[in-house]
């Protein structure tokens, strides 16, 4: 089943740590199969990963033309160094084009996208004329495809962007080793705030992981942590 995950995101530039992360997920839930996922969200049962990700496994898409043009430059039209919209991207899973060409119409529409973002990004990506001058044939495509223009060159902090990097935080004089990405959504908690309880809260859905107790949240919608570990301080 890993290998299958690997081979399905490493077509869209995930990493192995994502496959790795998702897999313990599916496991949590008893899916060791993608008919068993399948299965499972048709009948309306809740499964904890990333809506980007099960239209990945499920092979839906919405903006699938996108696989037949070099649509990595419209993605970067739409979001023209514009930290926020990549950072909203990202926690979503949207690194690049070769993403979006995998989403369906309904993920799209509830992905935590501020509206107004998503319709820039759809009437650049439906813009006939833009598509057009973006088409290329079929003896370029391949080579369109190597020399793919990802969204993470817009951002260096995304380039090496890892579910298993990790930080280290101070609080009260004691450091902490912790995960640099929230569990939840994968935000960036490189930024976030510790309250003088020693709670680290992440600045976006503002989930607190409890640094004395090894990271725990304590009052997220699941169980997870940061893996808090004390380091020595000479």
């Amino acid at each position: 089943m890993l290998s299958f995950l690997e081979e399905v995101y490493g077509q869209v530039g995930w990493s192995k740590d994502l496959a790795e992360h998702d897999l313990k997920i599916m496991k949590k839930c008893m899916i060791d199969s993608i008919e068993m996922l399948t299965k499972t969200l048709e009948r309306g049962y809740h499964i904890p990963l990333p809506p980007v990700a099960l239209d990945l496994l499920r092979g839906e898409s919405y903006f699938a033309p996108l696989e037949k043009i070099y649509g990595a430059n419209v993605l970067a039209a739409a979001v023209h160094g514009d930290a926020k919209l990549v950072n909203a991207l990202r926690e979503e899973r949207i690194f690049d084009t070769r993403v979006l060409s995998k989403i369906s119409k309904d993920t799209w529409k509830k992905l935590l996208i501020p509206a107004g973002w998503k319709v820039k990004i759809e009437d650049l990506l439906f813009d006939r004329d833009v598509l057009k001058k973006l088409e290329v044939s079929p003896l370029e495509e391949e080579e369109q495809r190597r020399s793919f223009l990802p969204i993470v060159e817009l951002s260096s902090e995304l380039k090496n962007y890892s579910l298993s990097e990790r930080m280290t935080v101070t609080f009260n004089g004691q450091s902490y080793e912790v995960d640099r990405y929230c569990p939840h959504k994968q935000y960036d908690l490189k930024n976030a705030p510790i309250s003088e309880e020693g709670l680290l809260e992440c600045p976006k859905h503002k989930w607190r992981f409890d640094l004395s107790q090894s990271g725990v949240c304590i009052n997220g919608k699941k169980p997870c942590s940061l893996n808090a570990t004390k380091l020595n301080n000479w």
